[in-house]
């Protein structure tokens, strides 16, 4: 079996777990939703997958936020036979029965590129919220590093020629015109995974490349590029996000209580 294939196996067996631990606790622990929506799902969220990828990567946060009762739309378009423009043109006509409900995105790397250029250039006024993962705002040093290969642009496409850290396109590109957080992937490190490429990393896209002014909430967790979308975490998050405007941060919360010095009681000695 392939690595991505036990990756997807890997997740779609936790998400669920996952997904219900948490839903047993959101009664107590989480923060009431926003006045923006009047209850935590009245939305229909959309899932947009990556660069040369599918919505098998996206199954996994489909499974869980259906199971917390979101509407999703698990969005199959063709990622490197069009310009990011063309697919943006593409999601705005996958939107047109949805024009009377309020609708969130979830974009994994380019995914949520799209969704950047689907707001800026149809300005639509029912956007909820937005989640990037992964998304290379922007542009991805990789994409320069390879983007003169035949094999890359036979594989990926104009998008792919789009997402260089010297893209005109990006440049241009204003930030998201909704409520927006961003997952990105590294290390905390300042070194990254790839140590090819410049400061922390998920392997593909730099971790500074994901920011962007604005930002409702910025989360950041230790799993690689193709892995994010993937990993009961980051659904944990995202969904988090969808109903309440931030992140839960429960890997930072994990991280400071593993820090926390265990207090051992001292035994009596014997006379």
């Amino acid at each position: 079996m392939r690595l991505p294939h036990l990756l997807l196996l890997f997740a779609l067996l936790f998400a669920c777990a996952e997904s219900r631990c948490h839903a047993a606790k959101a009664g107590s622990t989480n923060p009431p939703a926003t006045s923006k929506r009047a209850d935590a799902t009245s939305s229909v969220v959309f899932l947009l997958h990556g660069l040369g990828k599918g919505p098998l990567d996206m199954t996994p946060m489909e499974m869980t936020l259906r199971h917390h009762g979101w509407e999703v739309v698990n969005w199959r378009y063709n990622s490197t036979q069009k310009t990011i423009d063309e697919l943006a043109t593409d999601l705005a006509s996958a939107l047109v029965p949805y024009a009377d409900r309020l609708v969130d995105f979830v974009g994994h790397s380019m995914g949520g590129i799209v969704v950047r250029t689907y707001l800026q250039r149809y300005h639509p006024t029912n956007a909820g919220r937005l989640v990037m993962i992964g998304s290379p705002n922007h542009g991805a040093t990789i994409a320069g590093m390879l983007g003169d290969l035949m094999a890359y642009r036979l594989m990926l496409g104009p998008a792919g020629q789009q997402l260089r850290r010297d893209s005109r396109f990006l440049s241009e590109l204003g930030p998201p015109t909704c409520e927006f957080g961003i997952i990105a992937g590294g290390r905390g490190d300042g070194v990254g995974i790839l140590k090819l490429l410049p400061g922390d990393n998920d392997g593909i896209v730099e971790v500074e490349s994901t920011r962007l002014p604005g930002a409702a909430d910025f989360v950041l967790v230790p799993f690689m590029h193709a892995a994010l979308p993937m990993m009961p975490l980051v659904v944990r998050e995202t969904e988090y996000f969808l109903r309440t405007g931030e992140f839960a941060h429960d890997a930072r919360r994990a991280a400071e209580a593993a820090r926390v010095p265990k207090v051992r009681r001292a035994l009596p000695l014997e006379p």
